[in-house]
């Protein structure tokens, strides 16, 4: 009876594994006949004590996406303050002339938070890789989780420090800003919604909408401002509803920053 428990349980703990991709067996340790101390400082799976290196995929994945975020932000600002967009003016902080063209000025820290998102994802599919061959037990190919994962946190704590820098030095032009915003056919859409609350199918609308804007006929009655005033719903670019997910980002941050101050000096810093 118990090698047939054991085999159900095994036969589980595949299952488990091919659906939700994790790196360790959920095997009991009953199956291995006596039963292993379950005191506090032994782990509840033996072969998840010595092979799970799945902490150091979730830091390394974390690090990685934050990679990715940075990296849009940097190509954002990048658009942004190039001639045909025109938004934002970089501050020398943040830029460097060009070495030929006296007008030029380059967006170093907005491109490089984009390349070094790769090393981020470099970071976590060598770490991925390394772990992806080896049996449930501890190989000395585990050493190598260290250099990965030291490298993709240093490389985010700089790249998180030169993002708050970009940042800080932006410098908006408003006036470029608003024309673009005041341009009639970013409120085709607006004009759409308008004929389906008012009774025309949707489909009947974005066609009538569309004519008016290839024959150059399009007007509306209302603006950029009122549109966005209009969009009240949570996630909406509302100036209330920002406002209050600003604050509430905010109360996470100081949240964090207080946990932060009471956990123990880093050894690098003491």
């Amino acid at each position: 009876m118990r090698d047939g428990s054991c085999r159900a349980t095994r036969i589980s703990s595949a299952r488990s594994l091919s659906r939700w991709g994790t790196t360790s067996w959920h095997t009991p340790n009953r199956c291995f006949g006596t039963p292993l101390d379950s005191g506090r400082h032994t782990h509840h799976r033996e072969k998840y004590a010595v092979s799970d290196r799945d902490f150091a995929l979730d830091l390394a994945y974390a690090c990685a996406v934050l990679g990715i975020h940075l990296s849009r932000l940097g190509e954002d600002i990048v658009l942004w303050a190039s001639a045909e967009f025109g938004f934002v003016t970089l501050a020398d902080e943040i830029s460097t002339g060009s070495s030929l063209m006296p007008q030029k000025k380059n967006p170093d820290v907005a491109e490089l938070l984009r390349g070094r998102a790769a090393r981020s994802l470099g970071s976590l599919v060598a770490l991925a890789t390394t772990l992806k061959g080896l049996p449930l037990a501890y190989d000395r190919d585990l050493q190598e989780d260290k250099t990965a994962l030291f490298a993709t946190v240093d490389n985010t704590f700089d790249c998180l420090e030169a993002a708050a820098i970009l940042v800080e030095h932006l410098e908006f032009d408003r006036q470029r800003l608003a024309a673009a915003a005041g341009d009639p056919s970013m409120l085709a859409t607006d004009a759409a919604e308008e004929l389906v609350r008012g009774g025309t199918a949707f489909r009947k609308a974005h066609q009538e909408v569309a004519g008016q804007v290839r024959e150059g006929t399009f007007a509306t009655s209302f603006n950029a401002k009122s549109s966005v005033a209009g969009r009240e719903l949570v996630g909406g670019p509302n100036q209330l509803r920002v406002a209050a997910r600003a604050r509430v980002v905010r109360r996470e941050a100081n949240a964090l920053r207080r946990w932060g101050q009471t956990r123990p000096t880093p050894l690098h810093e003491r």
